[in-house]
């Protein structure tokens, strides 16, 4: 939990209270996405005390199943920042509330695992 609170401090701007750059966004959200594949990992290799709330994934996923799902998450977060418009245009969503959006999910998800006991496997 000391993790997630000092990267979520160092992803605001030290000078100002205003939201961080999209490139501060992304990388923040790729960072939780690397702790949160780290603890689903660690869930898999022991799922008599771990079951995942992930409905991709299943209860039980193999590591082979954990290591495909993160890896297309990341880089479908990564092509999701490289396109997505500045502002939004009708249904589309604009790109710094996708990310907002993903850093507070991700934000959630790594912080309940550390509340349950969950560490990282790499």
């Amino acid at each position: 939990m000391k993790l997630l609170i000092l990267l979520c401090l160092l992803s605001f701007p030290v000078h100002s209270w205003e939201l961080p750059k999209n490139e501060t966004l992304i990388l923040t959200s790729q960072t939780l996405m690397l702790l949160d594949w780290g603890q689903t990992r660690y869930a898999a290799k022991h799922p008599e005390r771990f079951k995942e709330g992930n409905v991709f994934l299943g209860d039980h996923p193999s590591l082979g199943d954990v290591n495909r799902y993160f890896t297309g998450l990341m880089i479908g977060n990564y092509l999701m920042y490289k396109f997505l418009p500045e502002k939004s245009n009708g249904w589309i969503p604009a790109k710094r509330n996708y990310l907002i959006a993903m850093n507070i999910g991700q934000g959630l998800a790594v912080g309940w695992n550390f509340s349950i006991g969950v560490k990282l496997s790499y």
